[in-house]
């Protein structure tokens, strides 16, 4: 199975798990997602030469929309978890874990 439709498919679980019910207290949450589009990591041809004419930000980054979707998923879950989130990011409220595989 095509590891980015796994990633999909959890994504989509997560969220239909986050618009149920909420109640006053939680206890634990696990948010799985994979980053935002990004740009090619290699370019061949006519692309070499306009490089950033195509991709302004460079090779393997997000692209504009990638920015515009890691934006829209980190307004989603703070409105979601408001309230068990202070309003200002406190780093020992939430743990990150970063999976690479090259």
């Amino acid at each position: 199975m095509n590891l980015v439709l796994i990633f999909t498919l959890l994504y989509q679980v997560t969220l239909l798990l986050a618009q149920l019910p909420s109640q006053n207290t939680l206890k634990f949450t696990q948010v799985i997602f994979r980053h935002g589009d990004r740009n090619p990591q290699k370019t061949y041809g006519n692309y070499t030469k306009n490089l950033l004419k195509f991709w302004p930000e460079g090779l393997g980054q997000l692209s504009e929309l990638g920015k515009n979707q890691s934006n829209e998923l980190g307004q989603f879950l703070r409105t979601r978890y408001d309230g068990f989130l202070s309003p200002s990011y406190k780093g020992d409220e939430i743990s990150i874990f970063m999976f690479v595989r090259w």
